[in-house]
């Protein structure tokens, strides 16, 4: 049952990213492909959990992808409030571009 958490922690995550960057720097550009190939991620859990060798592990896994997907939907908020709260998207490829590199540096801080 951690396993298929762990799933679906993990395809929400990722649907979630790739939502945020397409609304704020216009990539990628099928969301809903990013999300239906995201939700593999969930039949991959109920998978992994059948194995007896990952299956122990589950628990101890649950907790380090819920603490990184609580971590990345904070740094979406944040950005999401900032960039477009204060009413100015970035407008040009250099804009967007620096808003990219600060999202994937802010991702690697973590």
């Amino acid at each position: 049952m951690q396993w298929l958490g762990i799933g679906a922690v993990v395809a929400a995550d990722v649907a979630l990213i790739g939502a945020v960057l397409h609304l704020l720097v216009g990539w990628p550009g099928p969301v809903a492909a990013v999300a239906a190939g995201a939700s593999l991620a969930v039949p991959l859990g109920l998978i992994a959990g059948d194995s007896s060798l990952l299956a122990p592990h589950g628990g101890r896994l649950l907790v380090h992808v819920l603490s990184t997907a609580g971590f990345s939907l904070v740094v979406a908020a944040v950005y999401v409030v900032i960039v477009l709260g204060l009413g100015r998207a970035p407008s040009s490829a250099a804009d967007r571009q620096m808003l990219g590199l600060s999202m994937l540096a802010a991702a690697r801080g973590a």
